[in-house]
């Protein structure tokens, strides 16, 4: 009993923790903003980091300070899941991008800069016939890491069959399910912190849009295709292609944001290239909250010119209807979903909103917009021109309740 259980659970979870030490390593020297201790002749030993001297001597002058965010991937894995299932495993490289996007983006997000990673990934097993999918999403999470000179400092890997499940798994020997969460360290100056104080009436909002669904809502997802397929009809081939789609990965905008800002490759901070007064990551819920939470008290929003959700938020929204405690109203969508937005900032001018547009374009992020602006509200009200199919441009309103 006891060899099986090194077999199957300890011997599994030292491989692929082995794997992200090596990515970790490969990392180390990505960053100009740290220096990482390494004594690790094996792989245990002694790992710190040090900030570098820029850094630290703005530490001293009380400038620079450090912030950390947590989060995770949510249900999306399922979907990489089932795919793999059925002979697809290609979503599972981009399926980091989900912890990543959501915790560096939310450090942006309050003018931060991201430098080191973390993370937690938790299987339902690994074999010899689904280790490939594993590897690949460690795989991805290399590329993140060196695209965005980000450094990937530690992290863990268990095998709990008892606990990691998903709503697709029938015994198939390729099956893997995982949870994947992450941490954030990120620097914070503050010449560069966006509390949104000096937010007033006239300022432009501009919208960065989000293929897919981000990571808001894959829960009722999940639902919507049980109520719809059953779990018989999942392996369907009309039923794959739409989790394909909801399978695209989330985009990463923090390198947008800290660009903007002014922060440097070294953890040091020159003129911003735009002024902006406040960001949000649109996870957790959709527009209505996000961009309420980020303007001051008497201060609201009109949005008459938002992205087109995506198509495949529009199919579940046509795929819900008649069903009780599924069915997706256009309110819903942007109060649960990300109504097709993935990041929102408001600027001071128009100029300065252009500047962050160009910015987002060089970034690959080609359809970024100027969506409305701020208004004078007593009670900070959000007003959405809805893009979705049951109420296309009527207006709807963060004070009515979602239907």
């Amino acid at each position: 009993m006891a060899e099986n259980y090194g077999q199957q659970i300890i011997a599994p979870g030292n491989q692929i923790s082995l794997l992200c030490g090596e990515i970790n390593k490969n990392s180390y020297r990505n960053s100009k903003a740290v220096e990482i201790f390494d004594d690790t002749p094996g792989f245990r030993g002694v790992v710190g980091y040090r900030w570098s001297e820029p850094v630290l001597q703005a530490m001293m002058r009380r400038k620079m300070m450090i912030t950390q965010q947590n989060d995770g991937a949510g249900h999306k894995p399922a979907f990489c899941t089932l795919l793999g299932m059925n002979g697809n495993p290609d979503f599972f490289r981009t399926l980091s991008h989900e912890f990543f996007a959501m915790t560096a983006d939310d450090a942006v997000a309050g003018g931060g800069f991201p430098v080191l990673f973390t993370n937690q990934i938790d299987l339902s097993g690994v074999n010899k016939n689904n280790l490939h999918q594993v590897k690949l999403a460690v795989g991805g999470m290399a590329d993140v890491l060196t695209r965005n000179s980000w450094v990937g400092f530690t992290g863990e890997t268990a095998i709990m069959p008892y606990a990691i499940t998903a709503f697709c798994l029938d015994g198939s020997p390729n099956e893997v399910a995982l949870t994947w969460t992450g941490n954030c360290t990120a620097l914070m100056h503050v010449d560069t912190a966006l509390a949104g104080r000096e937010i007033t009436a006239g300022m432009p909002i501009v919208v960065f849009p989000q293929d897919g669904f981000r990571c808001n809502g894959a829960t009722l997802f999940l639902r919507i295709l049980l109520k719809v397929f059953g779990k018989e009809g999942l392996n369907e081939s009309d039923v794959l292609k739409l989790v394909e789609q909801l399978a695209v990965p989330s985009t990463i905008f923090a390198p947008i944001i800290t660009k903007v800002l002014g922060w440097q490759p070294d953890g040091t901070v020159a003129d911003p290239l735009a002024d902006m007064r406040a960001v949000a990551n649109v996870t957790g819920g959709g527009p209505f909250d996000r961009v309420s939470e980020m303007l001051p008290p008497r201060i609201g929003a009109v949005l008459d010119n938002m992205p087109d959700p995506s198509a495949v938020m529009k199919e579940f929204q046509t795929l819900s209807q008649g069903h009780d405690g599924l069915s997706i109203s256009d309110h819903d969508g942007y109060s649960y979903l990300t109504g097709g937005a993935g990041m929102v900032a408001v600027c001071a001018t128009a100029s300065d909103a252009d500047r962050l547009i160009q910015e987002a374009a060089l970034h690959g992020v080609q359809d970024a917009r100027i969506a409305g602006e701020t208004v004078n509200s007593e009670d900070g009200e959000i007003k959405i021109k809805s893009r979705f199919g049951l109420q296309t441009d009527q207006w709807l309103s963060s004070l009515d309740e979602a239907a």
